[in-house]
């Protein structure tokens, strides 16, 4: 493969092979998650695994794409001045669509065991909101850490703000 890529002697044919190479892995990966795996989680007793394949399917599609793109920008020149900037604009990217999955993922959990509970049947959207929320909350704190911005207080004041909305909400709660 290696020697393959010192043939092509122009950088944006070798930009375009890896990034076609990239979409065609992604696809064939989505492929065989979709028959093999699926095919597997059909004999579960649950139909959990078989939403969370159904929801990580794209996702890890557009990952698989967007290593590719960042593998391909690499061998740009024209790239190579930018390549911080693009680093950390990929890890962005990275960091929210696995956030996204992950909050998909964790209401996903958070309707099916509040369905399994006969006293919770009416499945309340407040918990999974909030859950969604202190999810996309840990990706921006991460991001930030990422980007060198001190998160030291940021965090200090998300814990004093989230005991005054406990105690602001302890008796609607308890009901």
């Amino acid at each position: 493969m290696i020697d393959f890529l010192s043939y092509i002697s122009n950088e944006y044919i070798l930009f375009l092979v890896i990034l076609v190479l990239s979409v065609i892995f992604a696809k064939l990966f989505t492929f065989i998650l979709k028959t093999y795996v699926r095919r597997l989680t059909r004999k579960t007793k649950t139909d959990l695994d078989d939403i969370a394949i159904k929801i990580i399917s794209k996702p890890i599609d557009l990952v698989i794409v967007l290593i590719g793109l960042n593998i391909a920008l690499t061998f740009l020149t024209a790239a190579q001045p930018f390549m911080n900037l693009i680093s950390k604009i990929f890890f962005v990217l990275y960091t929210l669509v696995i956030t996204l999955t992950l909050s998909k993922i964790v209401n996903v959990l958070i309707m099916h065991w509040f369905r399994v509970q006969k006293k919770f049947e009416r499945t309340p959207k407040l918990i999974s909101k909030i859950i969604s929320i202190i999810i996309f909350l840990i990706a921006v704190l991460i991001i930030l850490d990422y980007f060198e911005i001190s998160i030291t207080p940021l965090i200090a004041t998300l814990g004093v703000g989230g005991l005054a909305v406990g105690l602001a909400l302890q008796n609607t709660l308890s009901n």
